[in-house]
């Protein structure tokens, strides 16, 4: 059975997590492939480690230009893309 969210704050908060987590699935697996550790992505985005960490485990909000970054370092799809900005 499909959840009832009461208010709109709850189903675009539901949304906006389905997104993060899309994102970091997504995220983890390039990682994986390309072998790059949190601390090198870290480097890149000019970010501490730990918030790295953070925004995979948590599902955090990446900015624009994080994403394009990330999309840059990774040559994301575009159908990639659209899984986690849709």
């Amino acid at each position: 059975m499909p959840k009832t969210y009461l208010t709109e704050r709850q189903r675009e908060e539901a949304e906006a997590k389905r997104k993060d987590d899309a994102l970091c699935e997504l995220l983890g697996g390039r990682m994986s492939v390309q072998q790059m550790t949190n601390q090198e992505l870290a480097d890149r985005l000019r970010y501490h480690r730990n918030t790295i960490t953070d925004y995979k485990r948590h599902g955090g909000r990446f900015t624009v230009n994080d994403i394009r970054s990330m999309v840059r370092i990774f040559k994301f799809s575009d159908e990639e893309i659209l899984r986690f900005i849709r």
